[in-house]
């Protein structure tokens, strides 16, 4: 089961989602500073980054943690055992 997932990088000032690029197809490189389109405001591309991917990881296990449980009490009930 492969899925891809998007993440957006958030501002840590505002929580904006837009930043400026300079070109279409840019990728800043670490110690780069973005520009939040919303506040002028500076922020470390790594570390929004950073930030952002953790927090999808942390939602992707919450979501496959649930599935495995619901697929576990499935398993259970069709084999005949009564959960509570």
């Amino acid at each position: 089961m492969e899925e891809q997932y998007e993440i957006k990088l958030e501002c840590v000032f505002c929580g904006s989602t837009e930043f400026e690029i300079p070109h279409e197809g840019y990728e800043p490189e670490e110690g780069e500073m973005i520009k939040c389109s919303n506040c002028d405001k500076l922020n470390d591309f790594i570390s929004i980054r950073d930030v952002a991917v953790g927090n999808e990881l942390e939602k992707i296990g919450e979501e496959y943690t649930k599935f495995a449980e619901d697929e576990i009490l499935k398993t259970f009930k069709k084999a005949g055992f009564t959960i509570k």
